[in-house]
């Protein structure tokens, strides 16, 4: 007996006549292949597919009614989404299918229909997805209510190492972040830019908030960078929507570390590196510029008979150093941190030099039955900065240090007979350039201070009324001075007077 399947009963009798036509026709070409006698029966069965009409509501744990939830039968392309009233209704091929729930932000469940034809769900949030706290505006949020590229870098990401600046730090570590280090000088502030070039005539730094408290890329040489607990940066346009025309180049939020409540903890860490230069010019002995200079005519007088490397007479190796204790206490109402730090660069220059100082206090209590919370930071840091001088020589070509050193001749003394610093009187201007590096001061300290107060009230179940406050001040002092001794051909060296220059800028 041979048995055909027909799906779907909906048809006419025009198509039902159709196919009783093919399959009579079939039978009658194959009758000879299979032998097939008269008076036996063929019976041709048609099946209907049992198809089940399933409805139901979706909706949280809170009782509340949920849109958009994916409803799937399993192992199918068949599927629908529930309307604004969390409302659904899909056919599933039979009684014993089974449905998937699912949705971003929920946890996707699996119904088996079991011949149901009502089914209503509730699905749980999803807490892992949705809850996670990130900075953002002036405060935090969480992972559902954020809508603009954030990116955040924790404590177990950042970049190891002797680091001397948070940016450091995170370098590499963020999307579309450019962090590069413009500067050689110790204490010197890396370079970032993470929307690009914004402004043609403002500035394209991006604001930096620390623990609530704004300011430029200065204020991240104010937190030593073992205390710091994440970095968020917002990266598009939203920012501008919370800190207006200042976000524009984007935001550095950073987040300090705080002592986890009714614990104790003492923490001290230290990091060391040394620095050198990776490429030295190979510039000619006393011996090969003086055989070199003999065939230009150059007279005798213009050596001296010594054999100086002036570029190793003002360079040395870099070292920088990192030190951070930390201690904390607390109980579940009122708890502290605190720590104090020490960054200490000596340069590869001669006489370039950064010693930052640092030290800070968080701390956090709770009262009215929990429903009030406070938190204090205080944070102050005096940097200290000896600059290597940047432009000497005469008017036709001014140069730093370095360079000058790879100019001098290599027969010329750093000293003379006397014991002082060696000068040619046959050559006009003539300039020492380790004379600079000794008695040349350019030094710098900036005073940094800056409080910051949150108070946040749980006024009812979802309602919770903020304040921040903050106050920072800044004092910087800017010391030059540039001495006969120096050999510095300027205009005041040549009058026999000794120039310096004081300033003082407060800033509250």
């Amino acid at each position: 007996m041979i048995y055909m399947l027909l799906h779907k009963m909906h048809w006419n009798s025009y198509r039902l006549s159709l196919i009783l036509v093919s399959v009579f026709t079939t039978f009658c070409c194959l009758g000879n292949s299979y032998n097939l006698h008269a008076g036996e029966n063929y019976k041709i069965i048609i099946l209907e597919e049992q198809q089940q009409e399933i409805t139901g509501t979706v909706q949280d744990d809170q009782g509340l009614p949920v849109p958009g939830i994916n409803v799937v039968e399993k192992g199918t392309n068949n599927g629908t989404m529930t309307d604004l009233d969390g409302n659904y209704s899909i056919s599933v091929s039979s009684g014993s299918a089974t449905l998937v729930f699912s949705s971003i932000g929920f946890a996707a469940q699996e119904i088996a229909v079991n011949d149901q034809e009502v089914i209503d769900v509730t699905l749980e949030t999803s807490i892992a997805d949705l809850d996670e706290v990130v900075v953002v505006g002036y405060g935090t949020s969480t992972r559902r209510d954020v809508t603009g590229a954030v990116a955040t870098i924790s404590e177990d990401e950042f970049n190891p190492g002797a680091i001397t600046n948070p940016l450091q730090q995170i370098s590499g570590k963020a999307p579309g972040v450019n962090i590069s280090q413009q500067g050689s000088e110790p204490g010197s502030t890396p370079s970032v830019r993470i929307r690009g070039i914004t402004s043609l005539i403002g500035g394209n730094d991006p604001l930096v908030v620390v623990d609530g408290v704004q300011g430029n890329m200065d204020l991240l040489n104010q937190i030593p960078p073992n205390e710091i607990k994440s970095i968020d940066i917002l990266k598009d346009a939203s920012a501008t929507a919370v800190y207006g025309s200042r976000g524009a180049p984007g935001v550095i939020i950073v987040t300090t570390k705080r002592n986890k409540a009714g614990t104790s903890s003492l923490e001290y860490s230290s990091t060391a590196a040394i620095d050198v230069l990776s490429n030295e010019l190979d510039v000619l002995s006393a011996d090969q510029w003086w055989e070199q200079a003999q065939r230009y005519n150059v007279p005798a007088s213009a050596n001296h008979g010594s054999n100086t490397d002036w570029y190793d007479v003002l360079t040395r190796t870099g070292y920088t150093q990192n030190h951070t204790l930390s201690f904390g206490a607390g109980t579940e109402t009122f708890n502290y941190r605190a720590s104090v730090s020490a960054i200490l660069q000596d340069g590869l220059v001669l006489n370039s030099n950064s010693d930052k100082y640092i030290a800070r206090l968080s701390a956090t209590q709770k009262a009215l039955d929990n429903r009030l919370n406070l938190t204090m930071n205080i944070n102050t840091g005096i940097l200290q900065t000896t600059n290597s001088i940047q432009s000497i020589g005469d008017a036709a070509f001014t140069s730093n240090l370095v360079t000058n050193s790879y100019l001098m001749r290599p027969t010329d003394p750093v000293l003379d007979a006397n014991g002082g610093f060696y000068t040619d009187p046959n050559v006009f201007e003539y300039l020492n350039p380790y004379a600079v590096a000794e008695t040349t001061v350019d030094e710098r300290e900036n005073n940094n201070l800056f409080v910051s107060l949150d108070a946040d009230l749980d006024v009812y179940k979802g309602i919770t009324l903020g304040w921040f406050g903050s106050w920072r001040k800044t004092n910087n002092t800017i010391g030059f001075y540039l001495p006969v001794e120096s050999t510095e051909p300027m205009r005041s060296i040549k009058t026999g007077l000794p120039t310096l220059v004081i300033a003082i800028k407060m800033k509250n």
